[in-house]
């Protein structure tokens, strides 16, 4: 492997410091709206705020976060999911723009309502649920967002992603910067 390439694949502390502690809303081309937040170098908090599972949250995913380019901010962030689900996504913190893959078992695909809600709270169920399936044939999602607000929060901040969407104070899904 060329060496200039392997350095820009493995990410150190200073590689990752753009998006450490990064919050964003992103808009996906059918208009649904997800929230991210960058909490540490391993770790993501998300929530659904609008679409078919709005309402899903999370916090502590364990991610995998790389940077892919020295030249710009080129951001990987995958993770996989207590239900089974796994996601990927591209961000261009620059151009803010993302391109997301996301794979679901079809027990997600059967019925999406059974992963509303705080799954910190009950992943004892969704586990269950993961594991009576069925898993095949996996559905998946390819999209292309558009960040539409971006802020610093900081590592490491509990505020960020901290209740239910229908929880959020009015205007929060229009910010926009």
């Amino acid at each position: 492997m060329d060496q200039n390439l392997s350095a820009e694949l493995f990410s150190t502390d200073d590689d990752l410091k753009p998006i450490l502690g990064k919050h964003w809303i992103h808009q996906c081309l059918d208009d649904e709206l997800y929230e991210v937040y960058v909490k540490n170098r391993n770790t993501i908090d998300f929530r659904t705020l609008t679409g078919v599972v709005a309402g899903r949250w999370f916090k502590g995913q364990h991610a995998n976060i790389v940077r892919l380019s020295s030249k710009a901010n080129l951001f990987n962030i995958s993770w996989y999911e207590a239900t089974g689900a796994c996601a990927s996504l591209i961000i261009n913190l620059d151009e803010r723009v993302i391109k997301l893959n996301v794979f679901f078992p079809r027990w997600i695909m059967n019925d999406p309502d059974k992963t509303i809600g705080f799954e910190n709270e009950h992943v004892d169920e969704i586990l269950r649920q993961r594991d009576a399936g069925p898993t095949y044939p996996l559905g998946s999602l390819h999209e292309f967002a558009k960040v539409k607000f971006i802020e610093d929060c900081g590592e490491n901040n509990e505020t960020v992603i901290a209740c239910h969407p229908k929880d959020l104070p009015d205007g929060y899904l229009d910010r926009s910067n």
